[in-house]
């Protein structure tokens, strides 16, 4: 049987410390570090945490309708099987070495550093603002998501992504075993130094995104905001799209109905390496000059 705590207001350190199958309801944590450290089986609802580290080293936790405060950062590190529903994180850092997570229609409106190290982690209808954004972690699931941060999901792990919007400066980077399906992506650098991503019927925006990937597929979608793309990679690229322009593929193969320009430095790579179909191309160069930012 459950112990449960409703409506109390927790002000001490470590105030519920090791305490295993418990219910905390309609309750708040103030001041007091780690309130909730080597706990195990607990049940939270319609709770405030408003100070730092708040879960750490604990199992088997379930949170609903809760939130946590900007000074609850740190708020769940090393920890697992953790299910959060119908909650708002004002606070950075929030889940770090975990893992068996699962979240649920919940806001992170400082999603900064949040959700690094971990693994096995499943996400729904939820939305994320800030950076760096899923650093280091692998085997994730994230369905009807939105992410407004740079540098998400860098040096990831065996990751599915399925309607999702995502607005970051670099994503994807260091990353292996991505597929990414029915998604807007609007980034400036996607994919570098990665390999096996794949990405299906997606809408997407970059300037010299796609470069320096081993195995790169894209099935479907709408490239047309897409220029200096697959620098140095590998390709197979298939699409009833536009695109701006292509840089130095280095082998494969791509397959689209229209390019502003393809730029081939015949002394950097071997062109006959990739094939390239193109209905429409206008204009075809061997001098990146005027075309690369840097």
């Amino acid at each position: 049987m459950s112990k449960v705590y409703r409506g109390v207001c927790f002000d001490d350190e470590r105030s519920l410390f090791g305490e295993s199958n418990i219910e905390i309801i309609d309750s708040e944590f103030i001041k007091g570090e780690s309130p909730l450290k080597h706990i195990e089986n607990a049940k939270i609802y319609n709770t405030e945490f408003k100070w730092k580290y708040p879960i750490w080293y604990s199992k088997g936790i379930s949170i609903d309708r809760s939130y946590f405060s900007i000074d609850a950062r740190a708020g769940i590190w090393y920890s697992e099987d953790i299910k959060i529903e119908n909650t708002k994180f004002d606070a950075p850092k929030s889940l770090r070495r975990s893992k068996l997570i699962k979240i649920e229609n919940s806001r992170f409106e400082n999603a900064e550093e949040t959700l690094w190290s971990s693994s096995d982690i499943r996400v729904t209808n939820s939305y994320f603002k800030g950076d760096y954004l899923f650093m280091n972690s692998s085997d994730i699931e994230a369905k009807n998501i939105k992410i407004d941060g740079h540098y998400s999901f860098d040096g990831v792990r065996n990751v599915l992504i399925e309607n999702a919007e995502i607005h970051s400066k670099d994503i994807f980077w260091n990353s292996e075993n991505v597929t990414v399906r029915n998604s807007v992506i609007d980034s400036e650098y996607i994919g570098w130094n990665s390999r096996n991503l794949r990405f299906e019927r997606c809408k997407i925006a970059s300037l010299q995104g796609f470069c320096y990937i081993e195995n790169l597929t894209i099935k479907g979608g709408d490239l047309s905001g897409v220029s200096l793309a697959f620098e140095y990679s590998d390709v197979d690229v298939d699409a009833e799209s536009s695109i701006i322009s292509i840089f130095n593929p280095k082998s494969g193969k791509i397959r689209l109905s229209s390019s502003d320009a393809l730029i081939l430095e015949k002394d950097k790579i071997d062109a006959d390496k990739t094939k390239i179909e193109i209905e429409e191309i206008k204009e075809v160069s061997d001098d990146p000059k005027e075309y690369l930012r840097f």
